[in-house]
């Protein structure tokens, strides 16, 4: 065998390795994609979670939505903690608007997520007015999908 027959067939190995580099690597890519999106999933449920805990741990939370199923006036306090809540919400949809734009949320978390907006809404009317006035300081809010039902007028509170 000569140096070139030798030649060629290195050439023609090192072109069947970068081959295969390059497949394992769309694989890896491909995987390490789909991690994503299972991370982003679980870590929108698990703030929700830790939400609620937090909201089920606090009398004053459980009085206040007790009172936001009627129309009930609000005193400072309970003001003050509504526009707490109502921010935190909002952040959280923050979070998963942007992690759905990105990819990095399916359609069905999403979807779920925005159910919660229209729940919200639909079942606490004051909840729904304060987040209209927190979403002022949003310059960006309207843009978002998730919040929509916020801004909409055509939901009737139960």
């Amino acid at each position: 065998m000569n140096w070139e027959a030798i030649g060629v067939i290195a050439e023609i190995t090192a072109a069947v390795a970068v081959i295969i580099s390059l497949v394992y690597l769309g694989i890896q890519v491909k995987h390490g994609a789909a991690q994503s999106v299972a991370n982003a999933s679980s870590q929108s449920w698990t703030e929700f979670n830790r939400m609620q805990e937090a909201m089920i741990a606090n009398p004053n939370i459980a009085e206040l939505y007790g009172k936001l199923n009627t129309a009930a006036e609000l005193n400072d306090a309970e003001d003050a903690l509504l526009e707490m809540l109502s921010r935190r919400y909002i952040v959280h949809w923050y979070d998963v608007q942007s992690g759905h734009d990105r990819k990095l949320l399916d359609n069905l978390v999403y979807d779920a997520h925005c159910e919660d907006v229209k729940r919200m809404i639909k079942r606490y009317p004051l909840i729904h007015r304060k987040f209209k006035d927190v979403l002022v300081d949003y310059s960006s809010s309207p843009n978002l999908r998730i919040l929509d039902p916020i801004f909409e007028n055509d939901f009737e509170p139960q």
